[in-house]
């Protein structure tokens, strides 16, 4: 079955899994199932955190929600007695593949484990607001290929400042010709030749901020740029990038 440690020092492992969302949990079952002892660190952040339905997913005809795949995992986890998981963020790691490696956390609690893996995820930039939270993955989405075929034939605000928005705001004109895009930025960096795509397929490039919502239980119906303008829409793909959250320092062991 799968244990929750105590935050105490000297636990070891063959291998230490950094992050405890989907990628995390395959790794550990993998591993599990090579007869290795592992220990997860799970925070409980991430995007298998988030309000989303994954309907692009084989095997689950109706979707699965990413909290609810979480769940299944730690459940299908629990059957193995090799896998335990710390509630605990990590801030550092040392060592190399010969010594060991060294997993701390705050406090100064360490692990030991002869191999890391790495499955921190990413931190996607959402427009902040007031309340953005409870819109993540309700109505406010940054994957076509998760979110865009429910959002066929919708009113949809893409927000983001360079080609890469443009060329989501392109994919997704195949799924319905009710687009616009905010570039919710100081600079526009779209390119002249996607700057004419934009237009040939009629979707308005609008170079503004956001300064409000209009919205309810994580269901947009406005954005309110600062400009005024009064943006109707039912759902917004942020395409404004994202980045590794932060990684725990690596130290090298000392020849």
């Amino acid at each position: 079955m799968v244990t929750d440690l105590h935050l105490t020092s000297g636990n070891s492992a063959d291998a230490l899994i950094i992050g405890g969302g989907p990628g995390g949990l395959s790794a550990a079952l993998y591993l599990a199932r090579y007869n290795r002892n592992v220990l997860v660190f799970d925070t409980g952040h991430g995007r298998s955190t988030h309000h989303q339905t994954n309907h692009n997913y084989l095997g689950f005809p109706d979707g699965i929600a990413t909290v609810g795949l979480r769940e299944l995992g730690r459940e299908q986890l629990a059957r193995y007695d090799n896998i335990r998981f710390v509630h605990h963020r990590v801030t550092a790691v040392s060592g190399d593949a010969d010594r060991g490696f060294v997993a701390t956390a705050q406090g100064g609690h360490s692990w030991h484990g002869r191999a890391v893996v790495l499955a921190t995820g990413v931190l996607d930039h959402f427009p902040h607001f007031p309340g953005w939270e409870q819109y993540v993955g309700r109505s406010m989405f940054w994957c076509i290929t998760c979110d865009g075929y429910e959002n066929r034939g919708r009113d949809i605000l893409v927000v983001g400042h360079t080609d890469a928005a443009a060329g989501e705001a392109m994919q997704l004109h195949s799924l319905t010709d009710r687009i616009k895009l905010l570039t919710n930025s100081e600079t526009n960096q779209i390119s002249p030749r996607f700057q004419q795509r934009l237009e040939n397929a009629n979707i308005p490039v609008i170079h503004d901020h956001i300064r409000a919502v209009e919205g309810s239980e994580g269901y947009l119906t406005a954005v309110i740029t600062r400009n005024d303008q009064r943006l109707e829409l039912d759902s917004l793909f942020s395409i404004q990038g994202a980045t590794p959250p932060r990684r725990p320092a690596w130290h090298r062991s000392s020849e």
